[in-house]
């Protein structure tokens, strides 16, 4: 004969077994900041946005100074005035245009390694958003 003690278990516990369980399964964000500036570029920075899942994510300015984790820049230095304040850094090369391609640039400024997503046109950016979603960032730079 077997002994069969019953155990009451609090709804308590396994709702808070479960966020446990959820945020032991769940995608943990990425230490690390997805900034982009223009509205042509929203669909780049989204797709970024989902395949890396930034700790920050930044839509508008900021102060590439001060930054302490490293850094996604999405769209050139007409279409987003931080790209374009790397490249008065000399940090970033100056997007050539008429250039069809999208590039992905691995730089190091400050401490953090800063990743220019570019093209000349909305749809370059996006090819290169494109391949880091595919690839994940990349440790040098990239043309697509």
């Amino acid at each position: 004969m077997v002994n069969v003690v019953p155990v009451i278990v609090s709804s308590a516990v396994v709702a808070v077994s479960g966020y446990f369980i959820y945020r032991a399964l769940k995608k943990p964000k990425t230490e690390l900041i997805v900034q982009y500036y223009s509205a042509e570029d929203m669909q780049a920075a989204g797709i970024i946005k989902d395949a890396l899942k930034p700790e920050k994510f930044v839509s508008g300015w900021l102060d590439v100074r001060i930054i302490d984790k490293p850094l996604v820049v999405i769209g050139g230095r007409y279409a987003n005035p931080v790209y374009g304040d790397l490249v008065n850094l000399g940090v970033m090369p100056e997007i050539v245009e008429g250039d069809t391609n999208g590039h992905i640039y691995v730089k190091t400024y400050s401490g953090q390694t800063i990743y220019g997503v570019v093209g000349d046109l909305a749809q370059h950016t996006l090819a290169a958003a494109n391949y880091i979603k595919e690839n994940g960032l990349p440790t040098t730079d990239v043309t697509i």
